[in-house]
């Protein structure tokens, strides 16, 4: 039942590895629980969150190749996807010193938020640490990455040759 279901929205090589980790996320939740009234409905809502999930972890390894300040921060590559780490050794030549030192010249606010978001924090984490509305974090952030790509591009540009 999961495994047809997946078939209609992952990549073949992903079917087996989705079902796999929705079981186990499923025997995980309800090892010493009531099991819940509709499993089938549980089952496939939590597989299309891990793939979903997968997806965004994709999208921010892609992004993260032509953005050096987002990183790799998404985890370990899933199953049939190509393999980009080749691609990211240009990035990997980027110390925390240097990264530290373009954060340093961020204005006071985004330098702040940043170094929150850089800790870890969660966009709505930060908002309430800041006393601020979330989506002044998200803007703060995205105009700090774009300062920080600015800052950092002629760096990682100017080892490759």
């Amino acid at each position: 039942m999961l495994e047809t279901y997946a078939r209609r929205f992952a990549p073949r090589a992903e079917v087996e590895d989705l079902v796999q980790q929705t079981i186990q996320s499923f025997l995980e939740a309800f090892m010493d629980k009531q099991l819940p009234d509709n499993v089938d409905h549980w089952l496939m809502r939590a597989l299309m969150n891990r793939f979903y999930d997968q997806c965004r972890k994709t999208e921010v390894r892609d992004r993260s190749i032509s953005d050096p300040t987002l990183g790799v921060r998404a985890g370990p590559q899933p199953v049939g996807l190509p393999d980009l780490s080749g691609e990211l050794s240009l990035y990997e030549k980027l110390t925390p010193e240097a990264l530290e030192a373009a954060v340093a010249q961020l204005p006071d606010k985004a330098r702040v938020t940043y170094r929150l978001h850089m800790k870890g924090l969660k966009n709505g984490d930060i908002a309430s640490q800041l006393d601020i509305d979330s989506g002044t974090v998200a803007k703060r952030l995205h105009d700090a990455r774009k300062t920080l790509c600015k800052l950092l591009t002629p760096l990682v540009d100017g080892d490759e040759s």
